[in-house]
């Protein structure tokens, strides 16, 4: 191998001493110099004399026995500087003490060691923000839970108001019905039965927005399709708004195409989305017409609602669909078509608007709605016993009213008893079992909230032992849960209170055969 020329191994050696900063002592065995060479002032070292004793320039060689190399790493200079230093015997008992720098080296591990330090604070805090957080995550759960609980209890309150608000309502509506039918009854008191009609229409149309808005935001609305007569629908549509919108001095048109006998539909919830966009069109048109169409094509039901009204600004067409909104201050609680909108959304349909400022509104839904195939021989699934009577007589067709309100049975047993009907009464779950079984009636009018046993276990005993008249559930519960509890248990028919009195007895005649 070549030797490397002069003027190189000059260059590396004044590298390596610009670097290493190197200061070499040679010690005998007592500590004192031999010979030194090296930058005395780059470690702060004043100059020495060869056997001078070095035991106090170099204390850390005290007591050291050197017999091995020993590298001393990052010792203090005089000058606060940091050096490695070298001690390394040889076979004379001399010792050679070799500095080399170490500053960059310790302020670099410095750096390393802060930023360690600060990886460790760091992490530290991160550990407290953790558990910040599932502190936080704990509390947002237990607010959840609140909230949930709280909007729990809300919509059992405003279910159980819903009930309660049902109740009278039945007795004010039926009495004032009687009343409007009482050829007795004055011009000047037809007006007034007509107010408190009205008012106790509006009463029930703004407890059963509150009950829809309360099920949307607990978000248990639900959809329950069944085979639905949407003629019979129509039918009573046409009957409840045709005198609204006499009242209004208004026109009412039902236009009605190709509709099959039967099609899969949650009939209560179309009903609630047709009453509210009826009852809305009536109400905010002063003069011309409302109507109503519904066609059917490719299993789709197509309803639009038009009316002459004083339109809706194109600004506004988004908020309307908004809970409480409202653009006028006509009585109401601004729900209407908010609910209308997530009835049509449950049911997967489509609501589109057409409308512009002073040339109407109309609102068009798409519903899916498969035809029923062989509705005419749909039986029920629990047998009726259909009473084909042949005595011109209806008094021969006996109808248990189980019903505990006084009042509600007074009226329940005048409107059959003016239709011929003979009444049997119950005022508790269980003296209305022991009266069917007892007296065999016609058919069941059953009450489900009662004392002693609730309407539910009342039927569920009457079939559990035989008995095969039909039973309408007479309720004030509108859930789609009670009404599905009540055809389990064994009802044939549910109706809701307020009664609708002309088709409990178009039902009744329906199921008994009343001739």
């Amino acid at each position: 191998m070549s030797h490397l020329p002069a003027g190189f191994l000059r260059k590396i050696r004044a590298l390596v001493v610009q670097t290493t900063h190197p200061l070499c002592f040679l010690l005998d065995s007592k500590h004192c110099l031999k010979m030194a060479m090296g930058d005395f002032t780059y470690y702060g070292y004043s100059p020495c004399k060869p056997g001078e004793d070095m035991g106090e320039r170099l204390p850390f060689l005290i007591a050291l026995q050197v017999t091995d190399p020993i590298v001393l790493r990052f010792m203090e200079t005089p000058n606060q500087g940091s050096a490695h230093v070298h001690i390394l015997p040889d076979d004379n008992d001399n010792i050679l003490v070799v500095f080399i720098d170490a500053n960059e080296q310790k302020s670099n591990q410095a750096k390393i060691q802060q930023k360690a330090n600060e990886l460790t604070l760091l992490h530290e805090q991160q550990c407290k923000l953790m558990q910040a957080m599932r502190l936080l995550e704990e509390e947002l759960e237990a607010k959840i839970i609140e909230a949930d609980e709280a909007n729990q209890l809300k919509s059992r309150f405003i279910a159980n108001m819903s009930h309660e608000f049902r109740t009278p309502l039945t007795s004010i509506l039926g009495f004032t019905s009687r009343l409007k039918q009482d050829p007795q009854t004055s011009l000047k008191q037809h007006q007034y039965v007509a107010g408190l009609e009205s008012g106790a229409k509006h009463l029930l149309e703004l407890v059963e927005n509150l009950l829809d808005q309360s099920q949307i935001e607990a978000g248990t609305l639900t959809n329950h399709p069944a085979p639905v007569d949407l003629g019979n629908v129509f039918d009573e549509l046409e009957k409840e708004f045709q005198p609204l919108a006499e009242d209004h001095r208004l026109e009412f048109r039902v236009i009605r195409s190709a509709i099959p006998d039967r099609i899969m539909l949650d009939e209560l919830r179309f009903k609630q989305i047709m009453v509210n966009l009826l009852g809305n069109a009536i109400k905010f048109t002063d003069e011309g017409m409302v109507g109503l169409s519904a066609s059917w094509v490719d299993d789709e039901l197509t309803i639009s609602v038009s009316d002459t009204g004083p339109g809706i600004a194109d600004i506004d067409r988004e908020r309307i669909f908004d809970a409480f909104e409202r653009l006028e201050t006509k009585p109401g609680t601004g729900l209407g078509l908010s609910i209308v909108k997530h009835l049509v959304d449950a049911m997967t349909g489509e609501l589109t608007l057409d409308s512009s400022p002073g040339k109407g509104s109309r609102f068009e839904i798409k519903l899916p709605a498969m035809r029923v195939h062989g509705a005419d021989n749909v039986q029920s699934e629990r047998p009726i016993d259909k009473i084909g009577r042949s005595s011109t007589s209806p008094i021969a067709v006996t109808i248990l009213v189980a019903e505990d309100e006084r009042c509600i049975m007074n009226l329940m047993e005048s409107v059959l008893h003016e239709a011929g009907y003979k009444t049997l009464s119950a005022t508790d779950g269980h003296d209305a079992v022991e009266v069917a079984l007892k007296a065999h009636p016609d058919l069941v009018l059953m009450d489900l909230n009662m004392p002693k046993m609730d309407g539910f276990t009342a039927i569920k005993a009457l079939r559990s032992k035989g008995f095969s008249p039909p039973i309408f559930a007479n309720s004030a519960w509108s859930s789609a849960e009670h009404k599905s509890k009540a055809l389990e248990a064994g009802c044939n028919e549910y109706l809701l209170k307020p009664m609708d009195f002309p088709r409990l007895l178009e039902l009744i005649s329906e199921y008994i055969g009343k001739r």
